[in-house]
């Protein structure tokens, strides 16, 4: 039985919160190495683009995985960045997410994802698509300026951060 940290990995690969932090760094060492060989931070720039953000959204979603295990999750109260960083995560991959498994995602009630869902929403970060068959299921999708927005904080996120 797969946890919510394991089920993008399901391609027969389920990776640990430390083998993705082992995965971030070494990507990390692989894009500053071709960083320097490509003529600088414009190769490492284009070597790195998506593969690398969604590897460091990755790494901070098993880290906040394993504070989870750690400590009780509602000390950490952050649903709606949890909530963004699974859309990112998800998005990306072609995956829409409903209400509800993005609920089951981030481990809030019900009541409380809606909530949040509404203030994102309202905060122009995601929009809700209806099904295109089922009037009963909504999808929830990140907005372009969220996504740049990540992408931006991904891009600039200090390594130790990533690397553990």
């Amino acid at each position: 039985m797969s946890s919510p940290k394991d089920r993008y990995f399901e391609d027969g690969v389920t990776l640990s919160a430390d083998d993705a932090r082992q995965i971030a760094h070494f990507l990390s060492l692989l894009l500053e190495w071709a960083g320097h060989s490509t003529g600088g931070a414009q190769g490492l720039q284009h070597l790195a683009g998506r593969a690398t953000l969604i590897a460091r959204a990755r790494a901070v979603l098993a880290e906040r995985e394993r504070r989870a295990e750690l400590f009780p999750p509602v000390i950490f109260g952050e649903i709606g960045w949890e909530m963004l960083l699974w859309l990112y995560v998800t998005d990306d991959e072609g995956e829409r997410q409903t209400i509800g498994r993005l609920a089951n995602l981030v481990r809030a009630p019900h009541t409380t994802a809606l909530r949040w869902i509404g203030y994102l929403e309202k905060e122009r970060l995601i929009e809700k698509v209806p099904h295109p068959n089922d009037r009963r299921t909504v999808f929830i999708h990140l907005l372009k300026e969220a996504r740049d927005r990540l992408d931006r904080w991904f891009s600039e996120l200090a390594e130790p951060l990533v690397a553990g």
